[in-house]
This record gives structure tokens, sequence and C-alpha cells, in this order.
């Protein structure tokens, strides 16, 4: 009985390990990968992908391995391990260049970096439960919450603990040496009842099969499918939902990944934590709210939107999995279950990177899995009363809240389907998110989920007049006025939007914008005129501003404007120290470096602050007031090489903060970013 337990606390101990370095190492490439692709928030939904699709390969390759017996199951493990740590090539992933097809770009890209890793990590949780199953002939799925609690443990720890900490090739180095200690402990307990006991008594597996595995039927092989496809959309479509609204970081990937796993835990437990059979009304219910215009339709503070949003993907995974449980096979079936609740994984990441974006306009997939998770959970409340009551049967009054529930959930996502078409020109969505033309008597607009990235005045008024946050009230004509116009200014603005900084331009002008979504450049050209009635050159380059930035020649801008974001999502990768050197680069010594830090949700101004003190320029953050009726409140940060330099700023219509007035500096570098540091916490 001693043997046996301290056999039970080494595998958990592996089991723990695995699961722990396995979910490590997404955030970690995702947060590797992300400059090259513009910080754009789908890279979450291409790396998620990958991750769901070696799951598949890796639980596959573990239902064939479990015919394996002995010695050989030792040493086929063994050789898997070394090929391992040798493909493991974590450092390649700085060189990564996206290609035509950035959802293709990132799958390639971690298939060569830690695709085999990867693989060995998702055949060992597994092949450690079918280990403890032929030793002690007991049901392993205790282990199977094991390795969900590592997973959520690592997935928090990581932006808690890791990304504040360490540098990015820290957390590779550190991943690399954890796993191949983590390899050799497998090995060392898969070797261990080969050495104790006798292989007869081993590979016997006397355990008789309970009934259910029986009697399955070809209806419970579909749920399998069914309700890991559900929650793998729920956790992308969700994640999707807050990344383009805050900024896509480790911090927000984790979270709802987290949450996910936790569910597991939950349902895998031997003795419910929090009565289960509540959890379909709880989660019709949670639809409903979610699909309230202030939580669903990106209307309310991100304060209270953040936990409602997350709860109800918890409570949709919970449901999903919690009806898994329930169909569950007998242990001698782990194997072909784990593949097939894999394959429903994969499938919602194919959907949501790859089918979704292609056809759908909008983000649909989000009020679409609201109204089929409904149903379903109606099912179970209405039709099957899922025992919420002794008897079986749920009162008339609970019945009849759970359709009203449902109604206004449904009525709600069919709103949202529909609302402002009527204003609605042009609707479109890639790789880097949805975008939408809209246009009313007055003015046509540029919109990406509840911003607005660039907004034009119509006939008979003024197509050329300075809208949006670049409206007159803001830093952009003082600091255009402060350089001479002489035999013409070199500007260069990283992010296109409407190109609405383009009436800024005069005769003798060269102004280049930089802009990685193509998307945008096409709404730009055909649907907004400011770049064609320009009265200076307008140059377009489609890709990220850094990368495109490196052609341009040092010392030969006399402005850099720095505005690139998506939705209100900050690319990190144009915030970091190395990022600023780079573009200083590249300005006149009296140039001007200009960043539009307006930001619902992340107080960039220390960020500005942080690079002031460590380069040695002068800054001023300035707080731009709105201008009806086109203008908006803008917040800016002007860099210049001296105090000599800087304009002055000071008007009625700007806010000015100098020196001694700044907040905390913070900064951030290519290796290192946190932002708990700038997160703002407001109510309203």
């Amino acid at each position: 009985m001693q043997n046996a337990r301290i056999f039970s606390i080494w595998l958990a101990t592996a089991c723990f390990l695995n699961s722990f370095l396995m979910f490590l190492v997404q955030p970690m490439v995702a947060k590797a990968i992300l400059p090259a692709f513009g910080g754009s928030a789908a890279v979450w939904t291409g790396v998620m992908l990958f991750f769901q699709s070696a799951l598949v390969i890796g639980y596959g390759i573990a239902h064939v391995m479990r015919s394996l017996r002995g010695w050989r199951l030792v040493a086929f493990y063994s050789v898997f391990l070394v090929l391992a740590l040798v493909g493991c090539q974590l450092n390649s992933l700085v060189d990564i260049e996206p290609g035509a097809h950035p959802t293709i770009s990132v799958l390639s890209a971690l298939a060569v970096s830690v695709g085999i890793p990867f693989l060995l990590n998702s055949v060992t949780t597994p092949l450690i439960q079918v280990i403890y199953f032929r030793a002690e002939g007991r049901e392993p799925y205790w282990l199977y919450g094991v390795s969900n609690v590592a997973s959520v443990m690592s997935l928090l720890l990581y932006p808690i603990v890791f990304e504040p900490t360490m540098e990015l090739a820290t957390h590779m180095s550190l991943w690399r040496v954890s796993l191949g200690v983590m390899g050799v402990l497998v090995v060392a307990v898969s070797a261990l009842p080969y050495v104790r006991v006798s292989r007869k008594d081993l590979d016997s597996e006397e355990a008789i099969p309970s009934k259910k595995e029986e009697q399955e039927s070809e209806g419970w092989k579909l749920a399998w499918f069914v309700y890991p496809f559900l929650a793998s959309v729920a956790l992308l479509s969700f994640t999707t939902h807050i990344t383009i609204d805050v900024a896509p970081v480790p911090l927000l990937w984790v979270l709802p990944l987290g949450l996910y796993l936790l569910t597991f835990v939950l349902v895998f437990a031997p003795r419910p934590i929090v009565f289960p059979k509540w959890v379909p009304l709880l989660c019709l219910l949670a639809c409903f709210v979610q699909s309230l215009p202030y939580f669903g339709w990106g209307k309310g503070a991100v304060i209270w939107v953040l936990p409602v949003t997350l709860g109800t993907m918890f409570l949709i995974c919970w449901f999903c999995h919690g009806r898994l449980v329930l169909i569950r096979p007998h242990a001698s079936g782990l194997t072909r279950f784990y593949f097939a609740l894999s394959v429903g994984g994969a499938a919602g990441g194919i959907f949501s990177a790859l089918i979704a974006p292609s056809i759908f306009a909008d983000y649909f997939e989000f009020p679409i899995l609201l109204i089929v998770v409904g149903v379903i959970a109606l099912w179970c409340v209405v039709i099957r009363s899922d025992g919420l009551l002794p008897q079986n049967r749920s009162p008339l009054l609970l019945r009849m809240g759970a359709v009203m529930a449902f109604a206004f959930c449904l009525a709600l996502n069919v709103l949202w389907f529909v609302a402002g078409d009527s204003e609605v020109v042009l609707r479109q969505r890639n790789f880097y998110g949805s975008l939408r033309v809209q246009q009313d008597e007055k003015t046509v607009q540029m919109v990406s989920g509840r911003i607005s990235h660039g907004v034009q005045v119509r006939p008979p008024g003024d197509p050329m007049t300075a809208t949006a946050y670049f409206h007159t009230g803001t830093v952009l004509p003082v600091v255009f006025d402060a350089v001479p116009e002489g035999n013409g200014r070199h500007i260069a603005v990283m992010g296109l939007g409407a190109g609405t900084v383009a009436v800024y331009n005069q005769p003798s002008d060269v102004m280049t914008f930089f802009e990685i979504n193509p998307l945008v450049g096409d709404m730009a050209k055909e649907h907004f005129t400011f770049m064609e009635k320009a009265k200076g050159k307008i140059e377009l380059g489609i890709g990220d501003g850094r990368k495109l930035l490196e052609a341009v020649s040092p010392s030969s801008l006399d402005i850099l404007m720095i505005d690139a974001f998506t939705g209100d999502s900050v690319p990190v990768h144009l915030l970091t120290e190395e990022a600023y050197v780079e573009y200083t680069e590249k300005l006149k010594p009296l140039g001007y470096l200009v960043y539009n830090i307006s930001n619902r949700h992340l107080q960039l101004s220390k960020l500005m602050v942080g690079l002031a003190e460590s380069n040695g320029w002068a800054l001023r953050l300035v707080k731009c007031r709105p201008k009806p009726p086109f203008g908006n409140e803008a917040h800016y940060a002007v860099f210049t090489r001296n105090e000599a330099q800087m304009p002055n700023f000071e008007s009625p219509q700007r806010i000015v903060e100098g020196p001694g007035g700044f907040p905390d500096a913070v900064l951030w570098t290519d290796q290192y970013s946190n932002l708990f540091g700038v997160l703002k916490i407001h109510l309203k």
C-alpha cells in the first residue's frame, strides 16, 4: 500500500510538471511572435489553433502507444524525449516573417520551433494515466484533474510572476531545461512498475469495464466531439472579444484559458465543488446577461465588462465539460475519449481561426455561440429538467423564467446582427480584425469594434476637415507649424486609419503611411478622400511599421507619428525602448516624435515618461479637449531632443503636462512588458 501511494505521488508529480510546461509555453511563444504580426489580437487565435491541432496528434500517438508494453513503451518514450529536446528551437521565433496568409505563417513557425516538444507534452498526460491504470487497476481520471490544476497555475503565474520578472529569452531557456527534467522523470516512473512487479501482473489489465462502456452509443461519441467544439469556440471568441478592446497581451490570453481549464478541474473532481445541476440554468442566465448591449456590444467600462464576459465564458465551458463527464467511458477507453475530446477542441480552433473569418464579415460567431449554447441549456432545464430537484422536475415558474431568458437572449443577439446595418456601407474581416465603413447624412466613418478609426465630413461640408483624434485642437497643427516647409518636409505615420493626418500635408511635403492591415488601406482609398485630395505627395506601405521603417534613411524624417492601434488594443512592440531608439535614429536633429496615446484602458503616458527618462529627451504630455461636432478628446506625447526645441502647446483647447507633473515611469522592452503597470481602473 505504501509503495502504491509513493508510486501515485511520483506519477502525479510527473503529470503536474508536464502540464505546467505544456501551458507555460503557449503565452510564451505567442508573445515571441506577436511583434512580427503588428500586435494583432488574432495571433493568440492562431497559436491556440496550433496547440489544439498538435494536441489531437499527440493524443492520437498516445492512443497508438498504449498498445506498447513493458520496456518497449519506456524505450519509445525515451527516443521521443531526445527528439523533442533536439527539436526545441524556440529562439527561431524571433526571426519569423509573416507571409501572405498570416495564420499559416503562425502555424508553420510554431511547428518548426516547438512542434515536437509539444507533441511530447501531449502524449505524456494520457500515457501516465494508462501506466497508472495498468499498475494499480484503478480509475485514473483524477490525474487529468491534477494536470488541469497544473495548467491553471502555469497560466496564472506567467503574467504575474514570469513575465514581470524575466526576459523572454530567459523564459525560453528555462522552459527547455525543465522539459528535459520532466522527460527524465516520466521515463523513470514509467519504468518503475516493470522493476517492482512482474510483467504478467502489469500487462493483464484485468479491470472490468462498466456497463456504461459496454453500452456506448454513436450519439454519445458524437457528444464527445460537440461539447469540446462549443467550449473551444467559446474560449477563442470570448478571448478575441476582450483582447480587441484592451490589448493582445499574455494577461488577457491566459485569464480565459485558465478559466477554461479550471472547468476541467471542477468536473473531474471526485466530489463536485459546487452543485453542478444548477450549471445549465446559470449558463442560460449568463448568455442572457452577456447579450445585453452594455456587456456584449462593447459599450461598458472594462472593470464591469471583463468579469461578466469571463464569467459567461466560464459557465459555458463548465456546462459543456460537465456534460462530457456524464458520458465519459470506462478507464480502458480513456485514450479514445481524450482523442475525441481533442478533435472537438481542434475543430473549434479551426472554425474560429480559419472558417469564421472567411464566412463572417464581423465577429458573428460570438452571438451565434450564445444562441446555440442557450438552446442546449434551455433543453436541459425545460425538457430534461436536469435534476434541479430530487423529483427530477423543475417548477413551472422556473421553466417559464428559463424560456423568457432565452427569448431575450435570442432577440438581443438577432438585433446585434442587424444593429446599425442601415448605416453600414461595407463590412469586412481578415486576420487583423473586423472593419466596417458606415455613413450618415453628414459623415462617413471607418470603425473597428467600438472604435472609430477616422471620420470624414461629407459634402456639402468640407471633406478635408481634420476630425476625430486629429482635429485642429490637438498638437498636430502646432507640430507641423514648428517644422519649416522649406524644400519639403518628410513625414512618416505608423497607422493609416482613414488617412485623416493627410489634411496637414503641404504641396512640397512627402507623407508616408505605414499600415499592417491591407483592408485598412483598401477602405481608406475607396471610401475616403483624405489621401487623394492631400496637397502633397502621399505614399502607403503595407506591413509592420517597425519593419518598414528599417528601409527609411537615418536622420531623414522631420516628423514621425505613432498611431498604430487596432480597436483600442496596443501593439506592445511599438512602445518598447528598442522601438523608440529606432524611431529617433530616423529623425533629423530638429525632428519631432509624436505618439497618439489615446486609450480607454491603458495609461500609456507612464510609458512615455519611461522612454523620456531613459533616453534623455524632452517630453510633453498633452490632453486635447473635444472639438464639436466631429473632434474627439485625444491624448498625445511629443518628444524633442531638448527643451529649447519644444513648441508651446498651451491653449484653451489643450492641457499640457511638462517636467515635474509626470506620472510614474514605466519602461517596456522587446523582452519585457507588464500590463499591470499601465492598466487603468475606472468605473464609468
